[in-house]
């Protein structure tokens, strides 16, 4: 499933890039057909990275909370962890 996301996040950028090429603005129905594509692929791929940086956040808070020894700084990391799963 996630191999599928990665490439559907792949895909939006190439658009992206593309959508930004002058030959593509000049050519409306490819214009047309990328923009339809974008708008289709946008709502996955942007919910696709808030749970890639939600996942990423608990990964890290996990980390400190293993090594660090500062009760200030675990205090912080446990909150940023319990921040993190309750968006996921």
């Amino acid at each position: 499933m996630f191999d599928r996301l990665d490439d559907l996040l792949i895909r939006f950028e190439e658009i992206m890039s593309e959508l930004n090429e002058p030959d593509v603005v000049n050519n409306q129905e490819r214009f047309r057909k990328l923009m339809k594509e974008q708008n289709d692929l946008a709502p996955i791929v942007e919910t696709y990275k808030e749970y890639k940086n939600n996942r990423q956040n608990i990964e890290d808070s996990l980390a400190i909370l293993n090594e660090e020894t500062d009760e200030d700084m675990r205090e912080l990391a446990k909150e940023e962890l319990n921040e993190s799963k309750e968006s996921m």
